[in-house]
């Protein structure tokens, strides 16, 4: 039988002030934390100490990280305990996800 998207699966759209997009903290990850190999284990715990790191400082709202699913593109991870996440605002948005995926 084929898989089926989770139904519980939602999109938020996070409305963040431009000057925290501008201050965004960006990273230097290690050699190959994005390789297309089978263990893809080895680039996670590095990019999750990279973060808990960043969560523990506190320095910054937004951390600013490279994709591995579209390599031109960025994600940025929200600091919940840094004191700016007040002034961001959140909706749910509609989102389909392409059945194709899964």
């Amino acid at each position: 039988t084929p898989m089926r998207p989770p139904r519980d699966l939602v999109a938020v759209e996070a409305i963040v002030p431009a000057a925290a997009v501008a201050s965004a903290e960006g990273v230097v990850l290690p050699d190959d934390w994005d390789a297309d190999n089978v263990d893809w284990s080895v680039g996670s715990a590095a990019s999750q100490c990279i973060g808990d790191d960043w969560l523990a400082r506190g320095t910054s709202l937004l951390l600013r990280v490279p994709s591995v699913v579209v390599p031109v593109g960025w994600n940025y991870l929200l600091n919940p305990a840094h004191p700016d996440a007040r002034r961001v605002a959140t909706r749910r948005i509609e989102y389909r996800p392409d059945a194709r995926l899964w």
